[in-house]
């Protein structure tokens, strides 16, 4: 897939893409976004670049079509993984996360989550994205606005993965209800 401007990329896609090609898509949007060739775009440039793909993808009918791909990427995965190890241990974590860096692999699910962290984000895209005038965010928050049905979703899976690692026995205690339900029981994705 093309690393050239992502609007030209997507209007050539075929519709039916597969997960694969849609992460690939995302990852090279992101990067056509954050850099020209091996330079990195300073973010007035950054700014422009977001305009006018946003304005071609009103021009051309293709909001729905980006906002469909945004939501088959799983971002009930990224808010659900967002901060939590992936290791039980501290040294399993550190070996993993230093194996990862220094070799990186091909990741078995291209989700929203795996597709960020290719990326390497870093500071300079958090603030550039925190300052982003209001016109140029409003277009994109119906596209990547997080719906209830995600974050049902996301919660389940942390749930799951809080009871997979297992409660330690000093938390336990705290946790222990009064007969009542409490709110994450009555959660239906």
């Amino acid at each position: 897939m093309s690393s050239g401007n992502p609007l030209q990329t997507l209007a050539a896609l075929p519709t039916d893409l597969d997960e694969a090609q849609e992460s690939q898509w995302l990852q090279n949007t992101l990067a056509w976004l954050r850099y020209d060739g091996s330079k990195s775009v300073a973010p007035i440039f950054r700014s422009r670049r977001l305009q006018e793909f946003a304005t071609g993808l009103e021009k051309l009918g293709m909001r729905g079509r980006v906002a469909l791909i945004w939501t088959r990427a799983a971002p009930h995965r990224l808010l659900s993984d967002a901060a939590l190890p992936e290791e039980t241990s501290l040294l399993r974590e550190i070996s993993v996360r230093l194996k990862r860096r220094l070799m990186p692999s091909f990741e078995r699910e291209l989700d929203l989550y795996s597709v960020l962290d290719a990326s390497a984000l870093g500071v300079d895209d958090l603030e550039w994205i925190a300052n982003l005038p209001e016109q140029d965010a409003a277009f994109w928050n119906d596209i990547v606005s997080v719906s209830e049905t995600q974050i049902c979703k996301a919660l389940h899976l942390l749930a799951a993965r809080v009871v997979a690692v297992g409660l330690s026995r000093d938390l336990a205690p705290s946790c222990r209800t009064s007969g009542k339900t409490n709110a994450a029981s009555r959660i239906r994705p």
